[in-house]
């Protein structure tokens, strides 16, 4: 069997076949609605529309935050909000209180705000099991701290970081630290169904839509992440050969079987039969569950989702954070790995169009991927044995007046490039290839420096290499009709329409 390794995002015309219209009480949504719209909401075709509603946002965030805030903040008029780049599902915003407005050191100077676009707004269900999940690690001491939540987004404690970047993914230190902060997340116990369906049935979902199936969303009634209640646990680990493609999608062999504007995006489905890759890629999974162990994933880890920041208790050291759980689940560990993997190949950030690079011989050889698998494991044992939380988030300097590095109207190239002077300085941002190496020390690897460490046998590291492979698989197929949607309903400013060639069958399974 093989299995398509699609790149994620080609140049085109990325509003060429848009469905969205702008909304009927757009004007009155702007006075009376406590939901703060995104972008995704109209067709940005029109600059005096998307200006207005740009307007709109900002006002509806500032009002949130003088609502979720103290002190100076429940004043709008004292807030600054600036959107910055850097989302591929959400649309992120800085806020801060200006700089002639005084506040004791208990009041954040800044924080950090996520808008959510149109592919995560489901139900008020979504919002607050997103918020209740973020909630919860932050108790935990694995994340920031959250401010609020509002209708279409939150606001979160704002970090004093830069997030990753791909070339670091494959530093020796980042893979351990990246090793430590999963076996950590992945030994959690969190208040979600525990079988590992939900990515599964997003994804039916995904190309139910994409075949005709099932209609695609429109503004105004959103498509949910998390809406796949109609499709029953027991027909995704219902046995192979279960007819699952015919039942849930019909007959994919007419393109004429589906309206415009979705065409297009039929024939990429049919023309790479991501049907029979999700039905093989099921079947292999919930077959060989006593093979393949299911925790708590993240399910997007890459490097935009992983920041540095600067331990405050050791010089010259820094630490790392995950971010951004808007997809976490119960899920097969092998998929969390698998597309941290796949990750080290794409360039998010990429200057040119489409915003993306793709690099496939960046991809971890066999024995880095199992020196990762043996820091993985040898933390989950640890972790799982004695309960020692590992890596704990421990700011240094919260964005607060008494610590402020970084002048305000510098928040957005902070965020997009970390050149601010202090990191400058630290060696984290102005440096390449050995120097980037050098520079980057985590304190948390001293935590499980004398741990026992996991030995594998030729036959437990083969099972490994393929558990990683498979997920690598279903993260690649995730990820391509996730873009897939995202290019139908989302104004994020990134080429998400998928495109592939001969060449790009870069991965494969031997049956």
């Amino acid at each position: 069997y093989n299995s398509i390794c699609i790149q994620r995002s080609l140049p085109h015309s990325l509003y060429a076949n848009r469905v969205i219209s702008m909304p009927d009480h757009f004007e009155s949504l702007k006075e009376t609605n406590e939901e703060v719209p995104c972008l995704d909401a109209i067709v940005p075709s029109c600059p005096e529309e998307v200006n207005s509603l740009k307007s709109c946002i900002l006002d509806k965030l500032r009002r949130q935050c003088a609502k979720s805030l103290m002190g100076p903040w429940a004043n709008p008029t004292n807030i600054t909000i600036e959107e910055i780049g850097g989302g591929l599902s959400n649309y992120l915003y800085v806020g801060y209180l200006k700089d002639e407005v005084a506040i004791d050191k208990h009041v954040p100077k800044k924080v950090f705000i996520r808008v959510y676009g149109e592919l995560l707004r489901s139900n008020m269900n979504s919002v607050v099991l997103d918020a209740v999940i973020f909630a919860l690690l932050s108790e935990k001491g694995l994340g920031p701290k959250i401010h609020g939540v509002f209708p279409g987004g939150r606001i979160e404690e704002f970090v004093e970081s830069r997030t990753l970047l791909t070339k670091e993914l494959s530093l020796p230190q980042v893979n351990d630290c990246v090793a430590l902060h999963l076996a950590v997340l992945h030994s959690l116990t969190l208040p979600l169904p525990k079988l590992p369906t939900f990515l599964f049935k997003t994804l039916a979902k995904f190309l139910q839509q994409l075949t005709g199936t099932r209609e695609l969303s429109r503004s105004g009634n959103p498509p949910t992440v998390r809406d796949t209640d109609h499709l029953p646990d027991n027909l995704l680990i219902s046995p192979p050969n279960s007819l699952l493609a015919s039942t849930l999608f019909g007959s994919t062999s007419s393109v004429g079987s589906i309206p415009e504007p979705q065409t297009h995006l039929f024939k990429f489905v049919s023309d790479y039969r991501l049907v029979e890759e999700f039905e093989w890629l099921r079947s292999m999974f919930f077959r060989n569950m006593d093979r393949f162990p299911v925790t708590f994933c993240h399910n997007d880890l890459q490097e935009n989702n992983l920041l540095v920041y600067k331990d405050a208790a050791r010089k010259g050291f820094h630490r790392l954070l995950a971010i951004d759980f808007e997809y976490c689940s119960y899920n097969f560990r092998a998929i969390d790995i698998g597309n941290f993997f796949n990750e080290w190949c794409y360039d998010n950030r990429h200057p040119d169009p489409p915003g993306y690079a793709y690099y496939p011989s960046a991809y971890p050889s066999r024995a880095v991927q199992l020196k990762f698998w043996r820091k993985y494991l040898s933390v989950y044992n640890c972790v799982r044995e004695k309960s020692i939380m590992f890596g704990a988030y421990a700011p240094g300097r919260r964005m607060h007046s008494a610590s402020l590095s970084i002048q305000p109207s510098a928040v957005a190239d902070f965020l997009k490039t970390s050149s601010s002077p202090d990191f400058t300085q630290a060696g984290t941002s102005s440096v390449n290839g050995k120097d980037i190496e050098k520079s980057l020390r985590f304190s948390e690897l001293d935590e499980i420096a004398s741990i026992p460490r996991v030995t594998l046998d030729p036959a437990a590291e083969d099972e490994l290499i393929i558990e990683t492979t498979l997920g690598a698989l279903f993260s690649h197929i995730w990820w391509a009709t996730w873009a897939l949607i995202q290019s139908e309903i989302s104004s994020i400013d990134f080429g998400f329409i998928v495109s592939a060639s001969p060449q790009d069958a870069c991965a494969s399974v031997p049956s």
